[in-house]
């Protein structure tokens, strides 16, 4: 059954991207790509982790794909904000953004003394040492995302980590950008980046590390389709570049795990440790869908857990911590990890009718932004569609390990995140085009 699902799934793949032009950032190509590489992970341990797919499985992810590409292609051909192929702009180039090379170092020792505040803040929280910080921070990663008993930074620390966040994603874009136009790297805004992806990589997740590369990825993209009016055919050799930089990147996926005090599987190591992650999420989900579905879980939803997490208690809908439910699964000592693809939490909240419905929202959303992302002006600042588009990219891709769509999207962080865009805009880039006006 797996197996005709992964030759579906791959006609999926193919027709998407070429319903999309080819386009390898259409969120229908990044989606359906997305869960056809679980499939075919998982397809690798039918026999040992008995993956005998049932149909409602089968059904799940295959309709679901099939879903999300018939909604985005309804929202292209009939949202107001959809391209022609008359109406291309042939002579959009991008344009180089100007930062001081002053503020891109300030911005820098801004972001050593936020991480170092912030680790330190974790230490003192736990009681722990600096000399073995990971210890702390491991502590503080698990008993945020597993218990309802949350950690709190204290409120300088949590808004400096927002800004360094926030600014990796931003300068990341100029950095592609800029390099776009001249083909030159400006190092500052590579420290900028790397120093970004470094501090949620040591408070405990490498989530943060696979978003900025995937970020990176799609705003070089976004720049080469508007640069080509979105008639260019991404080439074989860039394909191939993509699959090699994924296969180093999932090659050093276990030891950055070591390298920050979390321990692995002790029946899974090498190839293994990367199927728990990518494939197991199929397997994960199929035990789950032979059990009782819908947790009628009201308000505490696991689909929307930070926004209700947020707004619940505040408006009296919910009265404590909401925590994701994600059971460890096994196959006799066989470890499959806790994740279940993004379906999980749809068809855990509302049954098989959550997957037709939010399933068909993240579709619209998406393929609404990338809409302004095709229309968006050349400008001297990074434009807004194209930098959350950039973001919502990530968790498109991210959708064969779990809900990340809507956990990031709708959530306070992301609006946090747009406030602190708007104010590198203003900061970095416009107030210093005023003031070059002036002075000619």
């Amino acid at each position: 059954m797996i197996y005709i699902l992964l030759g579906l799934l791959l006609l999926l793949v193919v027709f998407s991207f070429l319903l999309n032009g080819r386009d390898i950032i259409a969120p229908a190509v990044l989606f359906s790509v997305s869960i056809t590489i679980g499939v075919l992970f998982a397809s690798f341990y039918v026999k040992k982790w008995e993956l005998y797919l049932h149909m409602n499985t089968f059904l799940v992810l295959l309709l679901g794909v099939l879903e999300f590409i018939i909604v985005c292609f309804l929202v292209n051909k009939l949202t107001i904000f959809r391209i022609n192929d008359k109406n291309y702009d042939l002579t959009w180039k991008p344009q180089l953004i100007h930062i001081e090379k002053s503020m891109a170092l300030l911005y820098i020792l801004f972001e050593v003394i936020a991480i170092y505040y912030s680790i330190h803040a974790i230490v003192r929280l736990f009681n722990g040492s600096m000399s073995h910080f990971t210890e702390s921070t491991l502590r503080y990663r698990d008993q945020n995302m597993f218990t309802s008993a949350k950690v709190a930074l204290p409120k300088l620390a949590s808004y400096a980590r927002a800004i360094v966040d926030a600014g990796g994603y931003w300068f990341g874009y100029v950095l592609i950008n800029n390099y776009f136009v001249n083909r030159k790297i400006n190092y500052n805004y590579v420290i900028i980046v790397l120093l970004s992806a470094t501090s949620s990589y040591l408070i405990g997740g490498r989530n943060g590390i696979i978003s900025m590369i995937i970020v990176l990825i799609c705003s070089w993209f976004i720049i080469s389709n508007k640069a080509s009016s979105y008639l260019k055919t991404v080439k074989m050799s860039t394909i191939i570049k993509l699959l090699v930089l994924t296969i180093v990147v999932l090659s050093s996926f276990e030891s950055l795990a070591f390298l920050i005090g979390r321990t692995g599987f002790k029946s899974a190591q090498g190839i293994d440790y990367l199927a728990v992650y990518i494939g197991a999420p199929i397997k994960n989900l199929d035990t789950f869908l032979q059990g009782p579905l819908y947790k009628q879980s009201g308000f505490e939803s696991q689909t929307f857990i930070n926004l209700m997490n947020f707004i619940g208690p505040k408006l009296h809908l919910t009265n404590r911590i909401i925590v994701l439910d994600l059971p460890f699964r096994y196959v006799g000592t066989l470890t499959l990890g806790n994740v279940y693809t993004t379906f999980y939490a749809f068809i855990y909240d509302f049954g098989y009718k959550g997957v037709v419905i939010l399933v068909a929202l993240m579709a619209f959303i998406s393929q609404s932004v990338y809409e302004f992302v095709r229309n968006s002006k050349r400008k001297l600042y990074p434009s807004y569609s194209n930098l959350i588009y950039a973001f919502m990219a990530n968790t498109l891709v991210m959708s064969f390990f779990s809900n990340k769509f809507y956990e990031q999207i709708f959530n306070k962080g992301f609006v946090r995140m747009l406030i602190i865009w708007g104010i590198f805009n203003v900061v970095f880039c416009r107030i210093v085009f005023r003031q070059k006006s002036t002075v000619k």
